[in-house]
């Protein structure tokens, strides 16, 4: 067998979002292994962490790189602007004096961190060189270029070791370097360095106080109105690799495999970090002896294991090292050929499916009534963002929903529950977002399809794939917002003009509006097919004077910012005066008992703190529709 890698697609992915759910925005670091980076580019919504220009080859979306400075001059600063990239952290006050030069030349605009040099207390030889500028110099100049006009938005980056948590007292550390001025002129910070991954000479078990540690600033940092970045190299790479090799000699106690440190494992030098070996045990015993696994070059550092446990090898077994997916590029040395890498779409062995509730295999069949259409997708919010991350929030929680129903006095799955597998769209165009949701959403015939998204622009798609399945019907709209503007940042394709999109083809009844633009206003007073109730003009008996101007077929879609913010604060923009949780079910029951409801979809919860709760009530409140169609026709 030649020696090969193979990279899960799956961990990859599964590692991402564990990192995601701890931070505001992810930068995957592409120098740890650059074949990850597409995954994510497609996958997720990750901006990239980029070093080098020869490196940009490796992401298409160029607005997407946090690119890190070292040693550059006009020219190339020009090109790297000229492509697209907006996104800079700078180390050194004479790139930093070049950068602000150039700006005086252009009227392009960017964010730029400036790299906090932190003591890193694992440091004690000469061997690692610390970037950054002294804090003194962060603060003097995050004061000189606050009101800089080429300049959105400034940060702070700094680095931290992975292993030693006496480098995690994160806010302790910020709050005694940088003054409480200058922390609330910048908008993110940004923790580079890795998460830990497990080694054999690591202590994978800090992975939890570190994640605490994490959590704890992120949450001083929403205090401070600033988001937390995190750049998870290591992380993320190095478990989705698996490093396949051969014996090819055994004498004494020592196994030479046919591949190399020099072409598969330059972490084994550089680091150093010594990888697992599959089905390695941690002791000796009866069955096992120590052995020594080297590499075939004659080098006597070309050593993957000094010792690793194993029970009887012999040549022609393979040896497959573990967590192998970080840094393992080759070199020439001895003109060592370059291990080829295979990409595991799915482990079938270790994947399950997701189901809504965890309901029994039986109650998820492609016969069930009811579908739910998970939309990871935001673009150009006007406020808070997250709202991509709230579909996989809500599912989770709905694992701990009650199947019986006691309002409604049923078990609303009995008809079936299926969840279809999330659209993934961060990456898409507006045009390219509701194209792929009307093509999912039309094929659904004959169900009752509840769509989570994402940001309200998604309801745009899905209600034009519900146009290829039923000729005529209105859409409800619960909502603190109008969202009824001709165009927002270039497109008509925005949140905030979902409901002027809706009403080119459909009637339309507006329930909980307590913001609007004047010309939001003005239109709507000459749009006869459009009603609208302000929260504070909340009615039913209004609601239901207006109900006989609809269709009878209707389409519900609720942006979650209709509650009050007591109730939800997770969302985009919250707005004061918004309903209650009573009011909304009361609007929902009379809306099922006079009309027939043909879907419906939950938009704009943007989990990010304490929202585990606020995730649940959006979890039954699903249940609540599901319940209230089926309490109707059992």
């Amino acid at each position: 067998m030649k020696p090969h890698f193979t990279l899960n697609k799956n961990i990859v992915l599964q590692q991402y979002y564990k990192a995601e759910k701890i931070s505001d925005i992810v930068s995957y670091s592409s120098k740890t292994n650059p074949l990850i980076t597409p995954i994510l580019e497609q996958e997720t919504n990750a901006m990239f962490s980029i070093h080098l220009q020869n490196e940009l080859k490796n992401v298409k979306d160029k607005s997407r790189i946090l690119f890190l400075a070292q040693a550059w001059n006009h020219e190339q600063i020009e090109s790297l602007i000229n492509q697209g990239i907006t996104w800079f952290v700078v180390d050194n006050t004479s790139d930093l004096e070049i950068l602000v030069k150039h700006l005086e030349t252009t009227d392009s605009k960017i964010n730029l961190l400036l790299r906090l040099k932190l003591k890193e207390r694992t440091l004690k030889t000469e061997k690692y060189y610390v970037f950054g500028m002294e804090s003194k110099v962060i603060n003097q100049k995050i004061k000189e270029l606050t009101d800089h006009k080429n300049i959105n938005n400034l940060g702070i980056h700094f680095h931290r070791k992975t292993q030693n948590m006496a480098e995690w007292n994160l806010q302790y550390e910020i709050e005694d370097v940088i003054e409480p001025d200058v922390l609330s002129k910048i908008t993110t910070l940004n923790i580079g360095g890795g998460l830990p991954s497990n080694y054999a000479n690591t202590n994978v078990k800090v992975i939890d106080s570190i994640f605490n540690k994490i959590n704890e600033l992120k949450l001083w940092l929403q205090t401070k109105n600033v988001k937390l970045m995190l750049e998870p190299g290591r992380f993320i790479a190095a478990p989705a690799g698996k490093l396949h090799t051969e014996i090819i000699v055994i004498h004494g106690n020592t196994i030479i495999v046919n591949a190399s440190v020099y072409n598969s494992d330059m972490d084994a030098l550089i680091v150093p970090v010594k990888l697992l070996v599959e089905g390695e045990s941690n002791k000796e015993n009866q069955e096992t002896q120590p052995y020594i696994i080297k590499g075939t070059t004659p080098c006597s550092l070309d050593l993957f294991r000094y010792r690793v446990y194993l029970k009887k090898p012999k040549v022609g077994d393979n040896i497959t090292f573990l967590n192998a997916g970080a840094y393992n590029f080759t070199t020439d040395f001895c003109d060592l050929e370059k291990i080829e890498t295979d990409l595991i779409e799915e482990n079938k062995a270790t994947t399950t499916k997701q189901t809504w509730m965890n309901l029994p295999e039986e109650y998820t069949a492609d016969t069930s009534k009811f579908i739910i259409l998970p939309i990871s997708y935001e673009k150009d919010l006007t406020f808070g963002t997250g709202t991509s991350k709230g579909p996989e929030a809500i599912i989770e929680a709905s694992k701990h929903l009650e199947y019986y129903d006691d309002q409604f006095d049923c078990e609303p799955f009995e008809k079936g529950i299926k969840l279809l597998p999330q659209l993934n769209l961060n990456n898409e165009t507006p045009e390219e977002m509701v194209e792929k949701v009307k093509e999912e959403v039309s094929k659904q015939n004959e169900k009752f399809i509840i769509a989570l998204g994402g940001d309200h622009a998604t309801t745009i798609g899905t209600v034009k794939g519900l146009e290829q399945l039923h000729n005529e019907f209105s859409v409800i709209q619960f909502d603190a917002h109008a969202d009824f503007r001709d165009s927002w940042n270039n497109s008509s394709l925005n949140h905030a003009c979902v409901a002027k999109q809706i009403s080119k083809k459909h009637s339309l009844l507006q329930i909980g509006i307590r913001s609007i633009d004047v010309d939001e206003k003005n239109q709507l007073n000459q749009t006869e097919h459009v009603h609208t109730i302000k929260a504070y003009n909340f009615s039913l008996e209004t609601i239901k004077s207006i109900l006989p101007q609809l269709k009878q077929k209707i389409f519900i879609t609720i942006d979650v910012d209709v509650f009050n913010p007591s109730i939800m604060r997770n969302t985009g923009t919250p707005e004061p005066g918004g309903l209650t949780w009573n009011q909304i079910i009361d609007t929902l029951k009379l809306i099922f008992q006079e009309k027939h409801v043909i879907g419906a979809d939950i938009t704009e919860f943007a989990p990010k703190a304490n929202y585990e709760s606020e995730a649940y009530a959006l979890a039954k409140l699903i249940y609540k529709i599901i319940a209230l169609d089926h309490s109707k026709t059992i």
